[in-house]
């Protein structure tokens, strides 16, 4: 999937040159230092631009509004989801095996960016509608990635016949109670611990 509309400048390329990367880095980690310390309303890009040490001019060689810079902080996590999780269910292996792996590869970009995470979630009607639109899209496909295992896991037996977008929604909405981290989970127990305890928990529920 590619961003939508005007949002496709936004989209990091391989092709870069290294000063566009390095800008465009030093932009979202001041972008998400502000919106975490004042908010998203409070923050001008003016701000962002002092913060990231960076002319107000050259910011807008990376965006074009405010907005833009939530699409930014998103672009990069949506890069990992497309390499680490949405192509699993093609891989060799049992329905168990492939849902163990989608779980923990999507919880473990969750655990990598989950600051980005929190700031799209307390800034979602802060977006445009076609970023908004965006966020919606990429949460529905990877929804379907994981749907994709536990319905092959139905048709062979394997698990349960339950509703398997049903059960791809959970297994994704569980991983946000670690990068929101709700109930102080991310003090009781290390990502990997989490990872494991959620993934017994969906296998077991699953079983047929």
């Amino acid at each position: 999937m590619t961003l939508t509309g005007s949002l496709d400048r936004l989209a990091p390329s391989p092709d870069d040159p290294a000063h566009i990367v390095r800008g465009r880095e030093r932009l979202v980690k001041a972008a998400i230092k502000l919106f975490r310390e004042k908010s998203y309303h409070a923050t001008s890009v003016l701000d962002v631009a002092r913060e990231a040490e960076i002319s107000v001019g050259a910011v807008y060689l990376y965006i074009k509004t405010k907005s833009d810079l939530l699409a930014l902080l998103f672009t990069e996590v949506v890069e990992e989801y497309k390499q680490r999780v949405y192509l699993i269910s093609e891989l060799d292996g049992t329905a168990t095996e492939k849902l163990r792996i989608a779980i923990r590869e999507y919880y473990s970009v969750l655990d990598k960016y989950h600051l980005r995470t929190e700031i799209m979630y307390h800034e979602y009607l802060s977006m445009e509608p076609d970023v908004r639109t965006y966020v919606r899209q990429v949460e529905e496909e990877l929804e379907t990635a994981v749907c994709r295992i536990v319905i092959a896991g139905i048709k062979s037996g394997e698990l349960a016949q339950l509703d398997a977008r049903l059960c791809a929604r959970n297994a994704l909405w569980l991983g946000h109670l670690w990068a929101l981290n709700r109930g102080g989970v991310r003090s009781s127990m290390t990502i990997d611990e989490f990872i494991e305890a959620q993934t017994d928990f969906l296998v077991r529920a699953l079983a047929p």
